[in-house]
């Protein structure tokens, strides 16, 4: 799992070469701090590239994406947002959405 920040938006997203699925978190969120095993295992299972976003230390790139609640996870290609998830959800359905890419 990569931390995505300012300044390695470009290079960690824009330029992946394999599709990314990026959560937006903060510290304070149970919910979110719930999910983080769910993406690790997804990361073992998927040819995709796992990202982090912390919206606290981030907020540019939250506001940018409209990250109104938490966690939010969205899956994109070459920079662009394919699908978007809000809440805490089960690898069953995370995987069912990788489907889009």
């Amino acid at each position: 799992m990569v931390t995505v920040t300012n300044s390695t938006y470009v290079d960690e997203i824009e330029r992946a070469e394999t599709p990314v699925l990026m959560t937006c978190w903060a510290p304070s969120c149970k919910a979110c701090l719930a999910l983080k095993p769910t993406m690790e295992e997804i990361a073992k299972d998927r040819d995709i590239k796992i990202a982090s976003l912390n919206v606290m230390e981030s907020p540019l790139l939250a506001q940018r994406f409209g990250i109104m609640s938490l966690p939010t996870t969205l899956i994109m290609k070459k920079g662009s947002v394919i699908d978007r998830m809000v809440g805490a959800y089960s690898k069953a359905f995370i995987e069912r959405k990788l489907g889009l890419v």
